[in-house]
């Protein structure tokens, strides 16, 4: 409880410092928000801390300290540090629902996102350039994400797939921001509410999986 609670206060501290532009402090912050999420665990929930979430959340720091820097190929560093975040978020999220079928209300929910893709990338596609192909494929891999999280209602229906959704709703969304922010042109609190939707989205899907892993018969993923 007391992890948690240092949590929020800190991600609530790193937040009124983007959104009252001590940028300078901010920065030196940064590189220890989502590292400070395995505060989430106690000591005896330590044994949940499977390997694949720890790659997810090494990888999602990796790639804030990449995109701390300026210019192309730190860009290129952090995407595809997140990309391999959001690569084992799947392989969490699928080992949880497999199999898979796709069909139902989940076929219909996988074309929206598709949809989504399209809109998003055909705004942002003119100022890629090079960018191109790295965005699309993020882009895929991201709305794969949520949508396999949203398969985690078909075999366990609790609060901890509900966080999971909104964590990985909130990383789309944040992205989502990101890309325009980067691509087309800076917004009234940009970075705020890109950094405010990232962190939730961190502390969502880590709050879910740990509830999911301490209630399931099946315990954590190895």
């Amino acid at each position: 409880m007391i992890g948690r609670w240092f949590i929020r206060l800190f991600f609530i501290f790193y937040l009124l410092l983007v959104l009252l532009e001590f940028t300078d402090i901010a920065f030196y912050f940064k590189p220890f928000l989502v590292p400070s999420l395995l505060l989430l665990f106690s000591v005896t929930d330590f044994k949940y801390l499977n390997k694949k979430l720890l790659i997810a959340l090494f990888f999602s720091t990796l790639g804030d300290v990449f995109l701390m820097s300026a210019g192309s190929l730190f860009f290129i560093l952090g995407l595809s540090s997140f990309l391999i975040a959001h690569l084992a978020f799947i392989s969490i999220f699928y080992e949880l629902t497999k199999p898979v079928f796709v069909k139902g209300v989940y076929t219909y929910l996988l074309f929206g996102l598709l949809i989504y893709e399209v809109i998003l990338l055909k705004y942002l596609w003119p100022n890629l350039e090079g960018m191109k192909v790295p965005v699309l494929i993020y882009a895929t891999t991201i709305c794969v994400m949520l949508w396999v999280s949203m398969l985690l209602l078909r075999v366990n229906k609790s609060k901890g797939s509900i966080l999971i959704i909104l964590g990985a709703l909130s990383f789309v969304c944040s992205d989502s921001l990101l890309s325009i922010r980067l691509f087309i042109d800076d917004f009234e609190y940009a970075k705020f509410w890109v950094m405010c939707t990232y962190l939730l989205a961190q502390y969502l899907i880590v709050s879910g999986l740990l509830s999911i892993f301490k209630k399931s018969s099946l315990g954590a993923l190895k």
